[in-house]
C-alpha cells in the first residue's frame, strides 16, 4: 500500500467527513520532490457555521461529564496516535519533508501532550473566601464553551494533540484549522478520533483551508469564544483585529522569535557548540523558538567557531529523501518558504557578509537550504533582526554581561533565550534580566517542560501554553457570593 493510499482529504464535520460547501481544493507539493501529491478541501465560512453548531449541541454535555471520563478519553487517543507513529511520520514526511527519524519522537511527544493534559484536566479547582461575615464566596473555574485552533506547518501533530488536549479537558468543544501547508498528519488525526468513538460527535472538529477564508472565519464568528494561534507576528495581530472587531473572543497567540544564545568563557565548550547546532539545525530550522543569534565571549570565539561549525554540518550531515533512514536534513516546507530564506542569504552576501559555511542552495531538486553560518554582521541588518524560519544563523563576540545583554534584549522577539555559563550568580542574573518568556540555563531549544507555561514577551506572544497555566487559559473565571443568613 502506498503512503497516500487511503488518505482522507476531506473537512472532518460533525464526525463525518465532508466537502467544503465551496468545493474548493488546495494542491499540496511534496518539498523534497517538487511535485504534487494530494488535493486537499478547503473550509469557508458556510462551513465553520456548520462546526459551530455541531460543537454548540455537545459542549454542554461534555463539560458536565466526570472528569475521569474525560480523561479515559484523551488517554484512549493518545493509545492511538502512538500505535499510528510510523503512519503520522510517513505522512509528515510526504507533506513537508520531516525525516521519519526526526519526526518519530515528535509522535511521542504528540501523544504525551494528551496522557499530561489528561490527567491535568482532573485537577481543575476554583477558590473559597470566608473573608465577609456571614458569607461564603466562591472563585469558579468554567469552560469557554466552543473554542477554536490555528496551528502552524512546523511540528502541526504535536500543536494539535496538545491544544486538543488541554481545549477537551477543561471541558470545551474544539474547531482545529491545519497548516494549508501540512494538513496530512491532521487529517489522519481526525480518522482517528471518528474511528475511535472516544468523543461525542461535533466535540473535535478538523478543518483545513487558507487563513484569509477558514482562519478568518473561525477568528471573527460570533459564537466562538476562544481561540490560540501559533504562527507569525502579522497574522497574529490580524487575528486579534477579527476577534476584537467580531465578538471580543479571548486569544492566545504564540508568535515565533529571533531567539538568542549566550556562550560565557567558563562554559562548557563542546556542550554549548553541540546544544546551540540541535537548536538551529533541529526541523531545519523551521521552530519557533530556535536559537538563530549566537554570542559567544571573545575569550573563546576562534575554538567555539569551529566546533559549533562542525556541529552544525553533523547534525545536517544528510539532505535528501525524507524517507530514506540516514537522512538527517529535510527540505524547507514549500517554495514560498524556500525563497524567502533564498532572499535572506542572498541579500545578506550582496551588502558584503560572508558566511562561514553555507550560504546557499543545496541540490538541484527539492527546497534544500545549506547550514550556514553568518559572523558579526551588523546588530541591524535583516539577518540578525528578522525570524528566517531556516537553517541560518548569525554568530557575534561580546566582551562583558552588559553589552551581551542589551545585543540580546535589542529585538521585538521575546520567546526563547539561552546562556551557558558555570557561575550559577550569572546564570540567574541573565534568567531574571533576559526579556524571554522561557530562559534555559546550559541547555537551549528545543528543551521545554510540559509542567512550565511557555509563551512569548514583546511581540512574541499574548497568553500562555502548557503546564497548569496553560489550562487556566482554557477556563472562565467566575464569582459565586452566597448570602447565608438568607
Amino acid at each position: 500500500m502506498g503512503i497516500l493510499d487511503n488518505v482522507e482529504t476531506r473537512l472532518f464535520i460533525g464526525n463525518e467527513f465532508v466537502a467544503g460547501k465551496a468545493g474548493k481544493t488546495f494542491q499540496l507539493i511534496n518539498p523534497a520532490t517538487e511535485e504534487p501529491t494530494v488535493a486537499v478541501h478547503e473550509a469557508d465560512a458556510a462551513d465553520i457555521d456548520i462546526a459551530v453548531k455541531h460543537a454548540k449541541q455537545v459542549q454542554p454535555a461534555w463539560s458536565e461529564l466526570d472528569s475521569f471520563k474525560r480523561s479515559a478519553a484523551l488517554n484512549g487517543l493518545a493509545q492511538l496516535v502512538m500505535k499510528n507513529s510510523d503512519r503520522f511520520a510517513e505522512l509528515e514526511s510526504i507533506s513537508m519533508g520531516v525525516p521519519p527519524a526526526t519526526y518519530k519522537p515528535m509522535t511521542q511527544l504528540a501523544a504525551l501532550w494528551l496522557t499530561y493534559y489528561a490527567g491535568l484536566g482532573m485537577d481543575i479547582y476554583g477558590e473559597t473566601s470566608l473573608r465577609k461575615a456571614d458569607y461564603l464566596n466562591l472563585v469558579l473555574k468554567q469552560p469557554y464553551g466552543v473554542c477554536a485552533v490555528i496551528i502552524p506547518w512546523n511540528i502541526p501533530l504535536i500543536f494539535a494533540t496538545a491544544h486538543i488536549g488541554v481545549a477537551l479537558a477543561a471541558g470545551n468543544a474544539v474547531i482545529l484549522k491545519s497548516s494549508e501547508k501540512a494538513p496530512l498528519t491532521c487529517c489522519l488525526l481526525a480518522q482517528l478520533i471518528k474511528e475511535s468513538g472516544l468523543f461525542p460527535p461535533g466535540l473535535v472538529q478538523i478543518v483545513s483551508g487558507m487563513g484569509p477564508t477558514t482562519g478568518a472565519a473561525l477568528a471573527s464568528h460570533m459564537e466562538i469564544r476562544k481561540l490560540a494561534f501559533v504562527g507569525s507576528i502579522a497574522t497574529g495581530k490580524k487575528i486579534k483585529e477579527m476577534a476584537a472587531r467580531s465578538n471580543l473572543k479571548n486569544v492566545t497567540c504564540e508568535l515565533g522569535g529571533k531567539s538568542p544564545l549566550i556562550v560565557f568563557d567558563d562554559a562548557n565548550l563542546e556542550k554549548a557548540a553541540n546544544d546551540a547546532a540541535v537548536a538551529i539545525g533541529y526541523n531545519s530550522g523551521q521552530i519557533c523558538c530556535a536559537s538563530s543569534r549566537v554570542y559567544v565571549h571573545k575569550n573563546i570565539r576562534e575554538k567555539f567557531s569551529e566546533a559549533f561549525k562542525v556541529a552544525f554540518q553533523n547534525v545536517l550531515s544528510k539532505a535528501g529523501d525524507p524517507l530514506d533512514p540516514t537522512t538527517t536534513q529535510g527540505p524547507q516546507v514549500d517554495a514560498l518558504q524556500f525563497q524567502s530564506i533564498m532572499k535572506f542569504l542572498n541579500d545578506a552576501k550582496a551588502d558584503g557578509l560572508t558566511p562561514l559555511i553555507g550560504g546557499g542552495r543545496l541540490g538541484e531538486k527539492g527546497f534544500f537550504i545549506e547550514p550556514t553560518i553568518f559572523c558579526d554582521p551588523p546588530e541591524d541588518h535583516a539577518i540578525n533582526v528578522r525570524e528566517i524560519f531556516g537553517p541560518v544563523v548569525v554568530l557575534h563576540s561580546f566582551t562583558d554581561e552588559a553589552e551581551v545583554l542589551e545585543k540580546a534584549n535589542d529585538t521585538e522577539y521575546g520567546l526563547y533565550s539561552s546562556v551557558y555559563t558555570k557561575d550559577i550568580s550569572r546564570a540567574l542574573r541573565f534568567a531574571k534580566r533576559l526579556e524571554s518568556g522561557t530562559v534555559s540555563i546550559n541547555c537551549a531549544s528545543p528543551t521545554i517542560g510540559f509542567d512550565m507555561p511557555f509563551g512569548g514577551w514583546k511581540q512574541s506572544g499574548e497568553g500562555r501554553q502548557w503546564g497548569r497555566q496553560g489550562l487556566d487559559g482554557w477556563l472562565e473565571t467566575k464569582t459565586v457570593l452566597i448570602d447565608l443568613t438568607a
